[in-house]
């Protein structure tokens, strides 16, 4: 290296392209190493999504959720009268049906798409959730973080970013809802 240079990673003359070396301040010291490449966040999590799959359209994604969301209110329906012709009393038999129901929706949101990464309304539209980092399901404690997390924006925000969280999709590149982007999780096609 000709001239005085402060010390830092530079080419050296005679290394093969696209290396670096480190250079004291007075001699190059050590071997030469590759020259780091940096890739933004944004980049680098859209080579994620594309490498684990092709994000699922938002009609597919609303879908998915009307089909989970038709058997939570039959389920609901069938137990209210189910507990209801049993125990002949309103409030019991109200009582009785949102446990049954919010179990099931419990097991459908969290337990099945946690270990499998569909629910059955995206296991029958043919779409997974995912973990951006890994691709695989995200877990029953991923899972249910997804479901704190959407149910914290929608409820300290009156509903209105519940909203906003559902409607995201339609502005997003990867077709990702604001929790998803929270969780670093995708919905895409299996």
């Amino acid at each position: 290296m000709s001239g005085v240079q402060e010390s830092g990673w530079y080419y050296a003359q005679g290394d093969p392209p696209n290396t670096q070396r480190y250079w004291d301040g007075n001699q190059w010291v050590g071997n030469h190493q590759p020259v780091p490449t940096v890739v933004s966040p944004i980049s680098d999590m859209s080579n994620q999504i594309e490498q684990q799959g092709t994000p699922a359209s938002i009609g597919t994604r609303f879908l998915a959720y009307l089909i989970d969301t038709m058997i939570f209110a039959v389920l609901l329906i069938v137990a209210y009268f189910g507990i209801f012709v049993v125990s002949e009393a309103l409030l019991s038999s109200l009582a009785g049906a949102a446990v049954v129901a919010g179990l099931f929706a419990f097991g459908n949101q969290v337990v099945k798409q946690g270990l499998s990464g569909s629910t059955i309304g995206k296991s029958l539209v043919n779409i997974r959730l995912i973990k951006d980092e890994t691709g695989q399901p995200p877990g029953i404690g991923g899972a249910f973080f997804r479901l704190v997390v959407s149910s914290l924006l929608s409820g300290l925000t009156c509903g209105l970013g519940g909203l906003a969280d559902l409607g995201w999709p339609l502005f997003d590149e990867h077709n990702k809802r604001l929790t998803d982007k929270v969780v670093k999780m995708s919905v895409i096609m299996d």
